[in-house]
């Protein structure tokens, strides 16, 4: 899980790469047997090998887990309970479920919570601030279909390296020049999803 294998287990903290550290301090974690874990943004500054030992680490996790991220990919994957704070309107919603479910119904569930916060939804406000409610909507439809059009990518990215790394330890294993070939198409892989993930995090960053 933790991808510790051979000399790697013989090797020194200090000689560790930041990406070994991170997952070296997640397999110690792991065998504290704790029943919650708090985590901060834990996929901040994670490489691909990371970030998938994390989400597969806490998918087997007995306890609890209350993360607090900005990364919608990991609470997609992980979140079965959302609680999401609105600060304009000093209220959060609270939503059990996916992530995928929360955000198709969050339009619904939006209203309630900022009338139940006492936010005035009635059009008293001038022209000019109809206006800029009206631009701040439309950059937030924008974001939101730029957030499910990036997370189709990264979904595809992600089954791709999946099935890359399943041919390069099957079909292609002595094959040399299709092993090359898949090498390369790993790392074209990785880095596009190292872009993705940014990407998605900067869409979920504008909207908080």
């Amino acid at each position: 899980m933790f991808m510790f294998r051979g000399d790697d287990v013989f090797k020194e903290v200090k000689v560790l790469s930041g990406g070994e550290r991170a997952r070296l301090t997640l397999a110690k974690l792991m065998q504290r047997k704790v029943n919650v874990l708090i985590l901060d943004e834990p996929t901040n500054h994670l490489d691909i090998n990371s970030r998938e030992a994390l989400e597969s680490a806490l998918g087997k996790f007995d306890g609890t887990v209350i993360a607090v991220s900005h990364d919608r990919y990991f609470i997609n994957r992980l979140a079965t309970h959302i609680l999401e704070i609105i600060p304009e309107t000093h209220s959060a919603i609270d939503f059990i479920g996916s992530y995928g479910e929360f955000t198709e119904k969050r339009s619904l569930l939006l209203p309630v919570s900022m009338s139940a916060s006492g936010f005035d939804r009635e059009p008293t406000a001038s022209k000019e601030s109809y206006l800029t409610m009206k631009k701040a909507r439309a950059a937030s439809s924008k974001r939101i279909r730029d957030t499910e059009k990036t997370s189709a990518e990264i979904k595809r990215a992600e089954e791709r390296l999946d099935e890359i790394v399943r041919l390069c330890e099957t079909e292609a294993a002595s094959d040399y020049v299709r092993l090359t070939e898949l090498y390369n198409e790993k790392s074209e892989t990785e880095e596009k999803l190292l872009e993705l993930y940014e990407f998605m995090d900067q869409l979920t960053q504008e909207q908080s």
